[in-house]
């Protein structure tokens, strides 16, 4: 290293010689020098360049092993140590298919005859590799034919560890089958309570209703034939029992809507709940034109769901508050929605006779009634009707009420 006159230094390469006389006795010494400060700045760089790419190697969690044509390796990178155990030098085998598992040998064979048959080609593969202490792991490679590299002339493999993830895999796999097969049972149970329910349907819808039509008929001719023949009481059994024919064919149909509901296949498309309940209330409206209802519905409301059932729920629900307010003399009912823990929630609310929130378990059971008949009518099928469906939308049902102070009904939909 040379300091230069401007205070730089330069690196400069030095050739002696001695001269000598015709005696070869030593008369002075002559000195070539030369530059080679790019060369030294060059081999610099390319140590740096070295040690920076060892130093990758040397420290990633995937093993480099470098092979010549014949599968021999002839480096291999600590992260081959940590995997399978073994300094590679002292591996049983310098052959990477020495550790591999023999029912994995040929697909490794193909997979390398593949990479050889190709200059510049990548493969990647799987197998089965043989730790130090016995255990097969599972590993992935791949592997790139520089062969024709002018540098390396060879093969290079990287490798890492891949059994956890196996068996992970095998484990999500049991488990898909597992419940795939879970699916099937509950598949075929579903199928044949279907079946059963689809029996009972027809049994209700024909074998039912046929002595029924009998009772009313012959009520109606024990009216009509022998009336001069009835007292006021035999006549008023009579009338009773017509009416309770009656009951029980709404409570058949209740049952039948019910059934065809919650069974048929929900068809998504985007649902008009504004509109449906327009409807509804127009239809009220001219059944009881008499009456003074204010309806308050929301516009806007469009969902996604099954339109045959989400109108059979503002049925439900609006002819609910429609009959729970008819001893006020001014009624309102209200269709919204608001915004409730990051979900939108519809509602139903009126301000009519409402319930006891003690008996709110019983509200969406099966013929289950928090008024007597007397008071209002009505089979008790729509709630559980309504909670059925909200149920099949992946949504929730629910109501809050104080007694002759009205009835808020909520429903959130999952689809």
């Amino acid at each position: 290293e040379v300091y230069c006159k401007d205070g730089s230094t330069i690196w400069v390469e030095v050739v002696t010689a001695f001269l000598r006389d015709e005696d070869s006795n030593p008369i002075g010494i002559i000195g070539v020098s030369r530059d080679i400060t790019d060369r030294k700045q060059n081999e610099d760089d390319l140590r740096e360049q070295e040690e920076y790419f060892r130093a990758l190697i040397e420290n990633t969690l995937d093993a480099t092993v470098i092979l010549d044509a014949h599968g021999v390796m002839m480096y291999a990178s600590p992260s081959y140590t940590r995997i399978l155990g073994y300094q590679w030098e002292q591996a049983p085998g310098k052959r990477l298919f020495d550790h591999i598992h023999p029912d994995d040998v040929l697909e490794m064979s193909n997979s390398w005859i593949q990479l050889l048959a190709n200059p510049w080609s990548t493969v990647v593969s799987q197998c089965r590799a043989k730790h130090k202490d016995g255990k097969w792991l599972h590993i992935e490679l791949i592997g790139h034919n520089l062969l024709r590299h002018p540098a390396l002339n060879s093969t290079v493999i990287n490798f890492r560890d891949i059994t956890d993830r196996k068996e992970a895999e095998d484990e999500i796999r049991r488990l898909n089958e597992d419940l795939e097969h879970r699916v099937i049972e509950r598949t075929r149970q579903f199928e044949a309570a279907n079946k059963e329910l689809e029996s009972f349907a027809y049994s209700v819808s024909h074998d039912l209703r046929a002595p029924l039509r009998h009772i009313d008929g012959f009520s109606h001719m024990l009216l009509e034939d022998y009336s001069d023949i009835l007292d006021d009481q035999g006549k008023d059994y009579l009338q009773r029992v017509n009416s309770n024919v009656m009951r029980m064919m709404q409570l058949i149909d209740g049952i039948l809507d019910l059934s065809r509901l919650t069974r048929g296949e929900i068809k998504s498309k985007p649902v008009d709940l504004s509109e449906i309940a327009l409807l509804i209330s127009m239809e009220l409206q001219e059944q009881q034109p008499e009456r003074q209802v204010d309806f308050v519905i929301a516009a806007g409301l469009v969902v996604e769901g099954d339109e045959r059932m989400l109108r059979a729920v503002l049925d439900n629900l609006l002819r609910n508050s429609w009959k729970f307010t008819n001893k006020h003399e001014n009624a309102r009912i209200e269709l919204g929605c608001m915004e409730e823990n990051g979900r939108i929630v519809y509602f139903v609310r009126d301000d009519g006779a409402g319930f006891d929130m003690a008996n709110v378990e019983k509200l969406f059971g099966t013929f289950q009634r928090l008024h007597t008949t007397d008071e209002f009518e009505g089979t008790g099928i729509g709630l559980a009707t309504v909670q059925r469906i909200i149920n099949r939308h992946g949504g929730e049902v629910w109501a809050k009420s104080d007694v002759e102070k009205g009835a808020t009904f909520y429903f959130t939909l999952g689809m």
